[in-house]
């Protein structure tokens, strides 16, 4: 993993990509954006969490997205199946948290948003 101290960042700029690192205590996001070929403009969000020493250790990340897709998900059950999740307000937030083995995606009307794992 690429050490940063707390609170840092870096920034690199390049013909094919440009990349923001920030770093804070055992964790590190790295957000990169492709500049040439068929990704061009594609965002890629890499997260590095030190879980050394942890036992039973869960984490979320959630994202927000301007995607208007009625609160539906579609996840891969085992990499193979793409299933329908629908966000219930009912639910806590454990009830609308759902496992993705490799891919995701929500679409609307007008746009799709991919994500690969």
């Amino acid at each position: 993993m690429i050490e940063l101290e707390k609170g840092g960042f870096r920034i690199i700029s390049g013909p094919v990509m440009d990349e923001v690192q920030v770093g804070a205590e055992r964790i590190m996001h790295k957000i990169s954006v492709i500049k040439c070929g068929i990704s061009s403009g594609a965002l890629l969000l890499d997260t590095f969490v030190d879980v050394r020493g942890e036992t039973n250790y869960e984490m979320v990340m959630q994202l927000h997205t301007d995607v208007q897709n009625h609160r539906t998900l579609f996840t891969d059950m085992n990499g193979l199946t793409i299933t329908k999740k629908v966000y219930y307000e009912k639910l806590t937030i454990q009830g609308n948290v759902y496992p993705i083995v490799s891919s995701a995606f929500i679409q609307g009307a007008i746009m799709e948003e991919t994500f690969l794992y």
